[in-house]
């Protein structure tokens, strides 16, 4: 398999790169995959897919053996595993019982922008972890790896729509706990 990425690349630094991490991570990663897919098969085309993903977005790796390249492919395994997982929930016939949270952010509008500029650095860290993992990730995308709505929906493998949404409701979120506790 590492052939087959290896020609996805032109360049011998981005194909170095490219061998690292498959060394470095293609374990993790499929045991990201296995744990949320629960079948060997699937989380091989899982950890495929993710390749091809972080591949098209070498350019953001700076340092291989790193926590935030860590982050960053098991954010990106995880996520396609997840969408295979619920697309064949679906095709099984399940109902999804994805998080019911409709009318809970309505009423908290514009309540980002001021608290969050109020927030230090470790402060939002620390928020940002409390998050519920579907709004954690396009957080950790955006900030921690400066990524745009664009490239974060192709990474995680979700609508552009869906990335914005998901951003502002983390803002939403991020800004309502600092809020509650009185800042």
């Amino acid at each position: 398999m590492l052939a087959f990425y290896l020609s996805l690349v032109d360049s011998e630094e981005d194909k170095s790169k490219v061998e690292q991490i498959y060394y470095q991570y293609r374990n993790l990663m499929f045991y990201v995959a296995r744990d949320v897919l629960r079948d060997e098969k699937l989380a091989e085309d899982a950890v495929h897919q993710a390749f091809i993903r972080i591949i098209n977005h070498l350019d953001g790796v700076e340092e291989i053996v790193s926590h935030k390249t860590r982050c960053f492919v098991v954010i990106v395994v995880r996520n396609i595993a997840r969408t295979m997982y619920d697309k064949r929930k679906r095709e099984l016939g399940f109902v999804e019982a994805e998080e019911a949270q409709g009318h809970e952010f309505a009423d908290r509008k514009n309540v980002e922008a001021e608290v969050i500029t109020q927030m230090t650095v470790d402060d939002i860290k620390q928020q940002i972890e409390k998050l519920p993992r579907i709004y954690r990730d396009v957080m950790v995308m955006r900030y921690f790896y400066e990524k745009d709505e664009r490239e974060i929906s192709h990474l995680l493998g979700i609508s552009y729509a869906a990335t914005r949404k998901r951003l502002q409701r983390a803002r939403e979120l991020v800004g309502h706990k600092r809020k509650r506790k009185g800042v």
